[in-house]
């Protein structure tokens, strides 16, 4: 296998990377503020939401200057996210009818979050999710399909941690822990699919050498 094959599969995973990078740049420019005291100084880990980052203000009035480098974070991220849900069947051996709907729906719900910090936020966050139950309901039934029973778990939770986000926000129930699991969701479901992402190498590999 080519090395531009190889960096081309690895696309998503070094888009992650960079979008992690550019996140952290973007919270060392937050003024400060969040929902739980507006007069806080920069970002709180504990207390200011990822979307927050996207905002023109800080929530104490000052203007957010790192809003670029969080709008490009999210559009790498997004670009990144999509281009693994068109490589993801290279990582399927056994096929499945519906998968193209699967990866369609992936690809929407990923470009919709990027718009996240409009107006829109709610109607964006339900249209988004409802999206990716499809995306990731095709994922895990090609994981399963194809017996990779570790990556379907860690999956499953992600997708669970994810559930939970939403009951969270619009419930309000335990409102005050959702800043921190929207990290630990983030965290988890990007880890898992650098996973599945080496994977698909893995495999491409093991195949181009039959």
């Amino acid at each position: 296998m080519s090395k531009l094959k190889q960096i081309a599969i690895l696309l998503p995973t070094v888009g992650i990377i960079i979008f992690v990078l550019l996140f952290f740049k973007a919270a060392s420019l937050y003024d400060g503020g969040s929902d739980y005291n507006v007069n806080t100084k920069g970002f709180s880990w504990l207390h200011n939401y990822w979307c927050e980052l996207l905002n023109s203000v800080s929530k104490n009035g000052q203007a957010n200057k790192g809003k670029t480098y969080a709008l490009i974070a999210m559009m790498i991220l997004s670009a990144s996210l999509s281009w693994f849900m068109l490589i993801i069947p290279q990582l399927f051996t056994v096929k499945f009818k519906g998968f193209v709907l699967a990866q369609y729906s992936g690809i929407l719900a990923f470009i919709f979050g990027i718009f996240i910090f409009t107006s829109l936020h709610d109607v964006i966050i339900i249209t988004a999710a409802l999206l990716a139950i499809i995306a990731f309901s095709g994922i895990f039934i090609g994981l399963r399909k194809n017996q990779y029973y570790t990556l379907l778990k860690v999956g499953c939770l992600s997708f669970a941690l994810m559930f939970i986000n939403y009951l969270v926000y619009f419930s309000n129930i335990m409102l005050w822990f959702l800043p921190v699991l929207q990290k630990l969701s983030m965290i988890i479901l990007l880890a898992w699919i650098v996973l599945v992402n080496l994977e698909i190498l893995k495999n491409e590999r093991r195949i181009s050498k039959q």
